[in-house]
């Protein structure tokens, strides 16, 4: 059997793989009646890469207000992101 390869991330890929894991969690432990899991996940993915970005590091939860006010229901693309 072959070696494994070594997996080498930079650290930006790092930051990615735990906003999913943040979104992941604060999806699941929040229910939104009239929101897919799919569709509420993206919103959590998004609070959390824009979290990263501006360099917060507390709970997602309490962000989650602040990014909702700060960015007017909006991603930098323009689309609703209110859920």
């Amino acid at each position: 059997m072959p070696e494994p390869k070594i997996l080498t991330l930079n650290d930006q890929q790092i930051e990615t793989i735990g906003c999913i894991s943040d979104a992941e969690m604060l999806a699941r432990n929040t229910e939104k009646e009239h929101v897919s899991r799919e569709k509420y996940f993206q919103y959590c993915f998004t609070v959390a890469l824009t979290a990263i970005q501006e360099g917060y590091w507390g709970d997602l939860s309490d962000y989650i207000e602040k990014f909702d006010v700060a960015s007017n229901g909006r991603d930098e693309k323009g689309d609703d992101t209110h859920i």
